[in-house]
């Protein structure tokens, strides 16, 4: 206990000697703005690059069907989806998505047969 107070107290007095309190503490803020643009662009990237998954998978569906199957029989593109599978990465995501959904639907209806009682 009495070592970390005391490196704290020398962390402190260093960073009072270069710089002082205010740089520190712009330092600090430029660096999480840095971490957050750098999320953002991830996320963005991630996103963009599941848009482009789909995109794809889309342009060979309706190359494989032809145009006019594609847009009058949209039931039918399920085999389709079968030949022309997403990524796997995706696909996981897509399963993760969908089981979160079933269990929400399931804690809703529980939920409601409660309150029914």
């Amino acid at each position: 206990m009495i070592i970390r107070e005391s490196t704290h107290r020398l962390q402190n007095a260093m960073m009072q000697a270069m710089g002082g309190e205010q740089f520190w503490e712009s330092k600090k803020l430029e660096l999480s703005m840095q971490k957050e643009d750098e999320r953002k662009r991830e996320a963005n990237r991630e996103a963009r690059e599941k848009a482009e998954a789909y995109k794809y998978r889309e342009d060979q569906v309706r190359r494989h069907m032809g145009s006019i199957k594609y847009y009058l029989m949209p039931k039918n593109r399920a085999k389709y989806y079968e030949v022309y599978p997403l990524p796997k990465k995706y696909r996981v995501m897509e399963e993760q998505e969908r089981a979160r959904a079933k269990r929400e639907k399931q804690l809703a209806e529980m939920r409601k047969k409660k309150a029914a009682q």
